[in-house]
C-alpha cells in the first residue's frame, strides 16, 4: 500500500518536527534545496548536487559597483578597481589566493595576469 506525498514549500528550514513522507521546498539564498521525509518523518533525505559551492552567492556593492562575491563554501572574489576599470580581482578558495590583474592601453584590456599569493 501506498501513502500520499506531501509537499511543504518555501519553508526558511527544515522543521524540528517533520511531517513522514513529505517533500520539503527549503529556501536558500536565492535558490532552494530539496529534502524529502521517511515513512516516520525521523530520516530525511536531500537532493543530490543541490551543495554546489557557486550556487547562491552573495554579492557585495560599494557606491553600485560590484566588489565582492562570496560563495556558500567560503570562497570570495574581491573586485578592485581604478575608476570605471576593473584593475584586479581576488579569488580566495581553500586558504590560497588567486590574483588575476588587468592590464589595459588606454580604454582596451591588452592582458590579464594571473598569479598565486
Amino acid at each position: 500500500m501506498t501513502s500520499p506525498v506531501l509537499i511543504r514549500k518555501d519553508v526558511a528550514a527544515l522543521p524540528a518536527i517533520r511531517t513522514p513522507n513529505t517533500i520539503y521546498i527549503v529556501r536558500r539564498s536565492l535558490g532552494f534545496d530539496l529534502h524529502i521525509t521517511d515513512n516516520t518523518g525521523n530520516l530525511v533525505f536531500k537532493l543530490n548536487n543541490s551543495d554546489d559551492p557557486l550556487r547562491s552567492p552573495t554579492f557585495t556593492y560599494t557606491s553600485g559597483t560590484l566588489t565582492g562575491i562570496t560563495y556558500e563554501d567560503g570562497s570570495s572574489k574581491t573586485l578592485t578597481y581604478a575608476g570605471d576599470q576593473l584593475q584586479r580581482i581576488d579569488l580566495l578558495r581553500g586558504g590560497i589566493t588567486y590574483r588575476k590583474q588587468f592590464n589595459y592601453s588606454g580604454q582596451n584590456l591588452v592582458s590579464i595576469t594571473e598569479t598565486l599569493i
